[in-house]
């Protein structure tokens, strides 16, 4: 596969794509051969250099184009993380319901930011964007209560709150 797209080679923190992270959205979104061509591509190149950090995160997405197609190389790979961020997700995601029901109970309103709201609104599908957390948001007048109920609930944070917070 052919890239059409420039090569970032600046900075190294960079939030250009990659090659290879261009090689597997391919494999991810494209269809039939393209996406197979591209994930080869991807497998021949990743023989020669180092894991690069956001290549993990398109592995399930990866899984769920190619995975029907029979004779995949590196398949069972690609199931087993898809599997493991389905498990990981899904565990995360049944803590949570817990909070929310008592967000709820306390009449706080509240919506979804980033990962969870994707999930929610365009995956339909816990295993295919690793979360390590949920983001939400609160009106301010209700800050104090939230992080109140949290922490009786035994969340904590890993971010010291402001002073003015309990």
């Amino acid at each position: 596969m052919n890239s059409h797209y420039p090569v970032y080679t600046g900075h190294k923190n960079t939030r250009f794509p990659s090659v290879s992270e261009r090689l597997l959205i391919q494999a991810a979104i494209g269809s039939g051969s393209s996406a197979l061509e591209a994930w080869n591509e991807f497998l021949n190149q990743k023989q020669n250099s180092p894991k690069v950090r956001g290549e993990n995160r398109l592995l399930p997405l990866v899984y769920k184009n190619i995975g029907l197609i029979s004779g995949v190389t590196g398949l069972e790979s690609l199931r087993e993380i898809y599997s493991n961020t389905l498990l990981k997700n899904t565990s995360l995601s049944e803590s949570f319901k817990y909070f929310i029901n008592h967000l709820e109970s306390h009449s706080i309103p509240f919506i979804f930011l980033k990962g969870f709201a994707i999930h929610l609104l365009y995956y339909h599908d816990l295993g295919l964007r690793r979360m390590c957390d949920i983001d939400f948001l609160v009106q301010e007048k209700d800050a104090l209560r939230t992080v109140t109920l949290l922490r009786e609930l035994g969340f904590s944070s890993c971010f010291p709150m402001k002073p003015n917070y309990p």
